[in-house]
């Protein structure tokens, strides 16, 4: 087992690896496919405890900051689900949430992926279309841009 890395955020050529055998042991190169990755957490994003959704969105953010080029593949998958988590009734998932999205939106690595999202999210949370949501001691107010 080995930790993800920022390595992680780029493919493999195989043309490029070395064949080096002055080492006893040389440990092959492993791409790092976050597609069943994202597939389970997003899955999961609606498991009825707060810590299981708590985990799931530190470890997006987690796979963000370390490989943000390899999320971006997945976010046709992943942001409809964190948008639908906004209505989640803990104010720390949805704080977590939000981070999440600001995070994944701020970032340099594919924000040409977002607009179509961005512009989803500013109509679904449109001030005269619905009232702010309201869970727990957080009111969540969106401004649309």
């Amino acid at each position: 087992m080995r930790l993800i890395t920022e390595d992680d955020d780029r493919d493999i050529d195989s043309d490029a690896i070395s064949m080096d055998c002055d080492n006893d042991f040389v440990e092959p190169r492993v791409q790092l496919d976050l597609g069943p990755v994202v597939n389970v957490l997003t899955c999961q994003l609606s498991h009825k405890s707060i810590q299981t959704r708590i985990a799931v969105l530190r470890w997006v953010l987690l796979l963000h900051m370390k490989t943000p080029n390899k999320i971006f593949g997945q976010i046709e998958t992943l942001f409809p689900e964190l948008l639908k988590t906004l209505s989640d009734p803990s104010d720390e998932v949805v704080l977590l949430v939000l981070e999440a999205l600001a995070e994944i939106s701020a970032s340099p690595a594919g924000p040409q992926e977002i607009v179509p999202h961005r512009a989803c999210l500013s109509q679904a949370h449109q001030p005269q279309s619905r009232p702010p949501l309201r869970t727990g001691n957080l009111t969540n107010t969106f401004i649309s841009s």
